[in-house]
């Protein structure tokens, strides 16, 4: 199948009006398929709880299963790897306060290695959860205003291997500012180190191949299905390795409780244990939807259409004096987003001129990534408003990269900058 014949699937491509929609990295398109279904599912079937015995509970627990057993059939993990939740944030909360809760019992020192480049929903948990146990430390790393972690992580597989001290990486596989993919090869000696752990967050791609392989380099990965995936906005899923920690459970979250006695809270088995007894279940459908419709295309048509946007956009973007590129230029290390800003005038006035002349739709602004921007390199980033962001999927076509480029040049030309 190839882009233009995948596009017959989005009803956003069917409308009278041309949009050219280069924003997939926030929320993704969403298939006709997925809108059929959840309509179908509100009309005829639609029960917020998995647990009661009539017929509307037990098919929201066969939703919650199925989908479960598709995921782990995608990435060749059992369905009890796997939980669901509503955004990316409540699921890092619960990740980080299992770790951290069994890391306390186990370790004198607890250190945190959070990747510069992270977006926001991945820094905030671990900022609010670290404050219950003192012996967590939180340091930020980042090379080369945050493109490169290599110089910081590597620093654990030559200091401080002693064995009362765990270290805990945090990295981003797909960042919004930089779209620069972490360093498998370093990710996958340090996974085998016995102190330490590696939690990802894989949103934004629809490059599931990639997603793959990191999940066998981490200890939790956390993937927002609607930014690439082709779910509904605010659908969740986590993979963790069958040896994770499990036993704490992070009470600002919401889980399925068997009893509660004036002394003590027991909960249910992982993963429900992760879950609410009242779980998202249109998002939780919309993600087996989204992943059926992906795997319909191959995984080399995807990546060569990646690699071919890509290659278009910084061939023509880098010829713009003006116009810096965040990130490496290697094609081979990047996710499908790509963030450009210009020195000498506003990202926001950029944006509405792309809107306003050719109806383009990007995001602009900090992207959710004011760690990488308050580095005293990139700071000057914010007296322009932030940045561009182009982000792309499979829907998207060649001749709207070459018309937002076009557009691009003329917004600087109208402005006086080219």
């Amino acid at each position: 199948m190839n882009p233009n014949e995948f596009r017959e699937h989005f009803p956003f491509f069917s409308l009278q009006t041309r949009r050219i929609y280069l924003d997939s990295a926030t929320c993704n398109l969403v298939p006709q398929k997925c809108i059929t279904e959840l309509n179908s599912f509100l009309s005829t079937s639609h029960y917020p709880s998995k647990k009661a015995t009539h017929e509307l509970g037990v098919s929201a627990e066969d939703i919650i299963a199925e989908t479960r057993q598709f995921i782990a059939r995608q990435f060749s993990v059992q369905p009890s790897q796997i939980f669901f939740s509503s955004h990316v944030s409540e699921a890092m909360s619960q990740i980080s306060y299992a770790l951290l809760s069994w890391a306390n019992d186990e370790y004198e020192h607890i250190y945190i290695y959070i990747s510069s480049k992270s977006h926001n929903s991945t820094v905030l948990p671990w900022y609010l959860v670290q404050k219950f146990f003192p012996k967590a430390k939180i340091m930020i790393v980042g090379e080369n205003n945050g493109t490169d972690d290599t110089i910081s992580l590597k620093r654990i597989l030559t200091e401080n291997r002693d064995k009362k001290v765990v270290h805990i990486i945090v990295e981003t596989i797909n960042p919004m500012l930089l779209g620069t993919m972490p360093n498998y090869n370093l990710l996958k000696e340090l996974h085998m180190l016995d102190n330490v752990k590696i939690i990802l967050d894989g949103s934004r791609t629809f490059l599931l191949p990639i997603l793959i392989k990191y999940r066998s380099v981490s200890d939790a990965i956390i993937i927002g299905a609607h930014t690439g995936l082709l779910a509904v906005q605010n659908s969740t899923f986590t993979i963790i390795n069958d040896d994770f920690p499990t036993k704490h459970i992070y009470l600002g979250g919401a889980g399925i409780v068997t009893e509660i006695t004036p002394q003590k809270v027991i909960f249910d088995d992982f993963p429900t244990s992760f879950e609410p007894d009242t779980p998202n279940l249109l998002q939780v459908l919309s993600i087996k939807i989204g992943l059926e419709e992906l795997s319909k295309i191959s995984a080399t048509h995807l990546l060569n259409h990646h690699k071919n946007l890509s290659n278009i956009l910084f061939e023509e973007l880098s010829q713009l004096e003006s116009v810096q590129i965040l990130g490496t230029k290697n094609i081979d290390n990047r996710a499908p987003i790509l963030a450009l800003y210009d020195q000498r005038i506003s990202s926001v006035d950029i944006g509405i001129y792309l809107s306003e002349i050719n109806n383009i739709q990007v995001r602009i602004g900090s992207a959710c990534s004011h760690l990488l921007l308050n580095e005293p390199s990139l700071r000057q980033i914010k007296n322009v408003d932030g940045v561009i962001q182009v982000s792309y999927h499979y829907y998207t076509l060649e001749d709207e990269i070459y018309t937002f480029i076009d557009t691009l040049k003329q917004s600087l030309r109208d402005f006086s900058v080219l």
